[in-house]
This record gives C-alpha cells, structure tokens and sequence, in this order.
C-alpha cells in the first residue's frame, strides 16, 4: 500500500481528531485499531467528505462499520488480543 496519504495533512489531522492519537500507519485499521465505530464513524466520514469534496452517497457505512451496540465486543476483542502480546514480549 501506498504511504501517499501521508502527504496530505488534511487526512492526517482528520484522523488525529477522530481516533485521538497520533500514532497513525497505513496498516491500522479505522474501526479495530483506532476506534473509528458507529456515530464516530458516521462523524468521520461526513467531515472526510466535506474536507475532500467527495461523494459518499454510495458507501453503506454498516457495510464496513459496527453499530454502537456492537463496539464492546470489538472492544474486548482488542483488549483480550493486546493482553496477550504484551504477555509475550
């Protein structure tokens, strides 16, 4: 995958203010990694399309993204998987 992203910082920043860190790659994923989940979501991607003056009326967000109700799953899924790196470094 291209690093090309990186080179706008419109796209960096919208990110940073979504997902609240700065520790962002190419190979994070919006939801699992950086937090990106139901109204988060639906909040990202309106700014992402008035930012870059793009049309999202085809992209069924609940294609890609889980609700509210779901994310605790999600969450305790990520959490159960960083227990265990840590667990073996």
């Amino acid at each position: 995958m291209s690093d090309d992203w990186r080179h706008d910082k419109r796209f960096l920043f919208l990110l940073e203010d979504y997902s609240g860190t700065t520790d962002i790659d190419a190979s994070l994923d919006l939801e699992y990694d950086l937090g990106l989940t139901g109204d988060d979501a639906v909040e990202f991607f309106e700014e992402y399309e008035k930012t870059f003056n793009v049309d999202m009326a085809g992209f069924n967000l609940s294609d890609y993204f889980h609700s509210e109700g779901e994310n605790a799953l999600l969450w305790l899924k990520k959490s159960s998987t960083e227990e265990r790196r840590r667990s073996v470094c």
